[in-house]
């Protein structure tokens, strides 16, 4: 008996402990599980919200997506549809635009949207282009190759003069950027790059900027620097040439210089606009001749030019020619350059040139599917903006050399995807600013077809016809003429 007492007097304290410990055990396990359950809780809340917020993510983006569509403009017979359209194009680029440029010129169909490449969520990066092909056969030679006709050569006494050309020298690759707002304006770039380098009328395939400028935009203002089209004489008509378009033929002011540029867009009505603009651009590149005799270079200042336009009627999702029912502009350059020669004593001082233009242009549209629109000019010394047939300065005189020229084309719109132009251009130096040999009219006639395939894929196929006429010794001009087959095939991404 006493032993069973002793053993109940040693078992009771032990398992009271037990009872205990295991007591405190549990107690301290509650906390935790708790604290795991409230965690688990959590997780699934944050999973939740993340989950909705991807949801309004995908939503404004496809919002943001549909804004842009909307407020994308219709594509117009101007330049940089660019840049535009270099930016628009071009970039806004403006109404003439990088364009697509084949090279320089308007697409001869609506270009497709591009690939969208996004790496930051401030900036948006867009990605296009062109793979473009031209073939060219002419009966008589041209100053100029495929692409990229100016005028013809003085006729070969041997009589044979054919040429066949074949180049994808204008393929181009363009960037679009767009960045954060900046005091309440868009801000972007637009870069658009060619296949040639070196002379342009060399068939090389180098890699070289043509679009090259910073825009910002609110609706109203366009402000932009950079390598851009001239302001000076935008409008441009439609070919299968896409760089030469009348330029040494009428239609100057298709040259790229580096400028800072500002333009003005409004609207009044329900259905017209305006703008006007000007630009401090580069001014006539510096150039030497091999034996160092002659050259020339700025005279300290940049050129200055100017726009204004008024466009009546724009058109809407019905009409197939995407062009205002009336519009009319006017634009203007003026410039200066210092031209020496001769680098023995005395050493004459230098011949101050000024170069100076001024282009009226108008547009109408009758119907839908059908519309003229052109361009007249007058200046001098305009060879550097294509103008005076490409010519500037009296190499004899050493005077400035005037000039007055204009272009005028018809446009039918058969289908959304097949369309015509038929047009015609004349530049018209001053005889009596031309020295012998110089060129002293220069005439492009024209009749084009262009076709897309699909919206990646377009054919265009022109007939042209060509004369140009110099300046002869004893007042008889030398004059060539002849006929010219052009084919572009262009895949455009």
């Amino acid at each position: 008996m006493k032993s069973r007492h002793i053993a109940r007097m040693i078992f009771r304290p032990i398992a009271a402990l037990f009872v205990v410990s295991a007591i405190n055990l549990a107690g301290a396990a509650d906390p935790e599980a708790d604290r795991l359950a409230a965690l688990e809780r959590e997780m699934a809340a944050l999973k939740q919200l993340l989950l909705q917020q991807v949801q309004r993510n995908d939503e404004l983006a496809a919002e943001v997506q549909r804004l842009r569509k909307a407020e994308s403009p219709s594509p117009q017979p101007a330049r940089e549809t660019v840049a535009a359209s270099v930016a628009a194009a071009a970039a806004s680029p403006p109404p003439k635009q990088p364009v697509e440029p084949a090279a320089a010129g308007p697409p001869s169909m609506p270009p497709p949207i591009g690939l969208v490449q996004a790496s930051r969520p401030d900036f948006r990066l867009t990605l296009g282009g062109s793979v473009r092909a031209v073939a060219m056969y002419s009966e008589k030679r041209p100053v100029g190759s495929a692409g990229a006709v100016f005028m013809l050569a003085p006729p070969d006494a041997t009589g044979t003069e054919s040429v066949f050309d074949y180049t994808a020298q204008y393929s181009t690759l363009r960037a679009g950027i767009e960045g954060p707002e900046f005091h309440g304006m868009k801000t972007g770039a637009t870069m658009l790059f060619q296949f040639y380098n070196g002379q342009l009328l060399d068939d090389q395939y180098g890699f070289t900027p043509g679009l090259a400028y910073a825009w910002l935009k609110d609706g109203h203002w366009d402000l932009s620097f950079g390598r851009r089209f001239d302001l000076f004489s935008e409008r441009q008509p439609e070919m299968v040439d896409g760089f030469g378009i009348l330029g040494a033929s009428g239609n100057p002011g298709n040259s790229l210089r580096t400028q800072l540029r500002a333009e003005y867009r409004g609207t009044f009505g329900d259905r017209h606009g305006f703008s006007a603009g000007a630009a401090l651009s580069e001014p006539i590149s510096t150039s030497v001749s091999d034996d160092f005799t002659d050259r020339a270079e700025d005279n300290g200042m940049p050129n200055l030019e100017a726009k204004a336009q008024l466009l009546l009627g724009q058109p809407d999702g019905d009409t197939l020619l995407a062009r205002p029912a009336l519009e009319a502009g006017i634009s203007g350059v003026y410039g200066e350059f210092r031209k020496f020669t001769g680098t023995a004593p005395p050493w004459p001082p230098p011949d101050i040139i000024r170069p100076w233009g001024a282009a009226l242009e108008a547009g109408v549209r009758l119907g839908s599917r059908f519309g003229i629109h052109g361009e007249v000019y007058t200046g001098e010394a305009l060879g550097n903006y294509l103008g005076t047939a490409l010519q500037t300065v009296n190499p004899a005189t050493r005077k400035a050399i005037a000039s007055h020229g204009g272009w005028l084309e018809a446009t039918l719109v058969l289908t959304p995807d097949l369309r015509m132009n038929a047009g015609y251009g004349i530049d018209r130096p001053d005889r009596a600013d031309l020295f012998a040999g110089q060129i002293a009219r220069n005439q492009t006639a024209y009749l084009n077809l262009f076709s897309r395939i699909t919206p990646a894929f377009t054919i265009g196929l022109e007939q042209t016809w060509r004369r140009t006429e110099y300046l002869g010794r004893q007042g008889s001009d030398r004059a060539n003429e002849g006929w010219s087959t052009m084919l572009s095939l262009q895949y455009g991404f």
